[in-house]
């Protein structure tokens, strides 16, 4: 897995913002805690589609139907409507297969077209459009074609009667880099993965009302970073361990212990922009 990394510059700015020598509660503790809490994220049930919606909370006046389910369409990241009502789909199967992103080179993404054929408003049929994609992130429909995001590159697909014809390279490096210089970009990159992380809008909330907007950015940020050094982790009988300590394997459910422990006044963000800055000047030397 790689990840977006924070730049040299931009890390000095977080230590000379946020940098408090509060170490009261060590780090292995706090990883303790997580495991602990961890039990009853999974011990939570696997809701079907129906059963999301009796669940969800909506606001009066809206309502919320299904339009497409498993197993018609499978690990969406991002969908589409055509003119024609249909639904084309990227699907990345292969995202985050554990904590450390093993296998995801695997051509395992697709791009299919969900259709309703008996007109009841709901999709009934899928077309596999594209097959054997390597982490495809995001689509756009355009006349007579559609760009594909395949990271790094960017791709245009020229489609003739709902099937692939030519594929035209637009952009080798439409998605390299990847260096944030700025709060904007580093609060939108944060916005875009929070989901997929599995960090809900409460835990979020909590975390920006404790620890305040810019220290919950940095916060994410540091679980990333600790998740994606995969030449430092370790399987072991109970999960992946990375320098010893116990992985992170619930980002929403170590974003809320810290969030309690800094409500406490027990968690100092100056060590992790610390931890940060190492890791980024090690990955630099290494080369990534």
């Amino acid at each position: 897995m790689k990840i977006i990394y924070l730049s040299i510059p931009f890390l000095l700015i977080l230590i000379a913002g946020f940098f408090r020598a509060d170490t009261r509660i060590p780090e292995y503790q706090v990883f303790k805690d997580t495991v602990r809490s961890q039990k009853f994220y999974d011990e939570a049930p696997v809701l079907t589609a129906e059963e999301s919606l009796k669940a969800m909370q909506i606001e009066q006046g809206f309502s919320v139907q299904i339009v497409a389910e498993e197993p018609l369409i499978n690990s969406p990241v991002s969908v589409i409507f055509d003119k024609k009502g249909r639904i084309w789909v990227v699907e990345m199967e292969n995202y985050m297969p554990d904590t450390i992103g093993t296998g995801e080179d695997q051509h395992a993404g697709k791009v299919v077209i969900l259709s309703d054929r008996n007109g009841d408003g709901k999709m009934d049929h899928r077309q596999v459009f594209l097959d054997s994609l390597v982490l495809p992130r995001a689509i756009c429909l355009i006349e007579g074609g559609m760009l594909l995001a395949e990271s790094p590159k960017l791709w245009y697909y020229e489609i003739r009667d709902d099937k692939p014809v030519k594929k035209t390279l637009v952009d080798a490096a439409y998605a390299e880099g990847g260096q944030i210089t700025t709060w904007r970009v580093f609060d939108e990159t944060v916005r875009l993965i929070r989901p997929m992380l599995g960090i809900s809008p409460d835990a979020w909330r909590d975390a920006v009302a404790v620890l305040g907007e810019r220290a919950a950015l940095i916060t994410v940020a540091s679980i990333l970073q600790r998740s994606e050094h995969s030449s430092e982790a370790t399987a072991t009988g109970q999960g992946i361990t990375v320098n010893g300590s116990p992985a992170i394997r619930s980002a929403g459910g170590y974003l809320r212990a810290l969030t309690e422990r800094a409500r406490a006044g027990a968690f100092s963000l100056g060590p992790v922009v610390m931890a940060l800055t190492g890791q980024r000047l090690k990955a630099r030397r290494a080369g990534r």
